[in-house]
This record gives C-alpha cells, structure tokens and sequence, in this order.
C-alpha cells in the first residue's frame, strides 16, 4: 500500500467522520435556534463586532443554512481558505449567489461550473446572472445555452432574456421569452 492510499483512506474516513458530527448538528438546529443567532449576528454587526457576528453566522452554517455560510464568508478576506470553504459549503447547500461568486473568483472550466451549478437550482435559490453567464459559456451548445438563458430570463435577468430572444429558434419557447421581457419591461425585446 502506498502513501497515496494510506491519504487516501484517512481522507475518507475524515469525511465521513465530518459528515456525521454534520448530520448531527442538523438535526439539532431548530427554525428558532436559527432565528435567534441571526438576531445575535446582527446585533453584534450592529455594535461592531464583526467576530461575534462571523461566529454567529459560521454558527448558523452549522445548522445547514445556506444563507448563514454565505454571510459568514464575508467576514474572511478575499483569498482566505476558510472563506472559500464556506462559500463552497453554501453552494452545496443550494445558494445561487455563492455558487456565483465562486465563479466569479475562479477560471475556466471550474468557473463554468459554478455558474451551471448556480443555475440548477430551484427557481427561488438560482441565481439569474449565474444562469447568464452559464448560457454564453454554453453558446456552442444551443441546448444548454438556451436553457440557462431562458432560466436566466424566468429569473428576471434582463440580458438573458435579450441572449434567449435572440438565440432561441423554437416559436413557442421564442413567445415565451417575449411576453416575460414585454412584463418585465424590456424594449429590445418588446418591439
């Protein structure tokens, strides 16, 4: 065995030994537990106290929402790991917005990846402009980039619904966006 699978299997074990202290501080997270940390990270954003407010929020994210990773995040310079983690952890918990912002820290592939990832999502945790910038990185695939640009567009992002109009071939689909653009105000597409 080398030391590769020896990292390997400690790694593993180490996951799953996280992932259950995770499932157990889940599922002792009440809606007011969560309710009662916002309060306390606010308040203490209020007086200035940004590490109260950063553990409160980190605290938050322990009881696997979203929201509380992503405000806890802000608190860590741009390049600190600890940041990043919590960004990626609110993006696996299905917040558009990190998923985003990860995008928009990285490059190339791993950057298109966030901005699908961000796009996937439900209609109320996708991001618009994740499913934008996933659509003209797809542009060579008329599938995935009309599907993220209408997405985009159902998510009320102005260019993605003049990127849908303006790619998109198929008459219904086609109407679809322009009755959304024409509710949504936009000229381009309303003529």
């Amino acid at each position: 065995m080398t030391w590769k699978h020896i990292i390997f299997y400690l790694l593993i074990i180490l996951i799953s030994s996280c992932s259950m202290v995770q499932q157990q501080l889940q599922s002792n997270c009440s809606e007011d537990d969560i309710t009662n940390l916002q309060e306390a990270a606010l308040d203490a954003e209020n007086n200035n106290n940004k590490r109260l407010a950063r553990d409160n929020f980190e605290r938050i994210c322990d009881c696997q929402y979203s929201l509380g990773c992503l405000n806890a995040s802000g608190y860590y310079k741009e390049n600190d790991p600890k940041g990043r983690l919590l960004q990626e952890r609110a993006c696996d918990l299905e917040n558009g917005s990190a998923c985003f912002w990860l995008g928009e820290s990285t490059k190339g592939n791993i950057a298109k990846t966030y901005y699908e990832k961000g796009c996937s999502f439900s209609i109320e945790n996708a991001h618009g402009i994740s499913c934008r910038v996933a659509g003209v990185k797809n542009i060579d695939n008329y599938d995935k980039a009309s599907f993220y640009l209408e997405k985009g567009c159902l998510l009320g992002d102005i260019t993605s619904c003049i990127e849908a109009y303006r790619i998109i071939n198929e008459p219904i689909r086609k109407h679809r966006i322009k009755k959304l653009s024409c509710e949504i105000g936009i000229p381009e597409v309303c003529k």
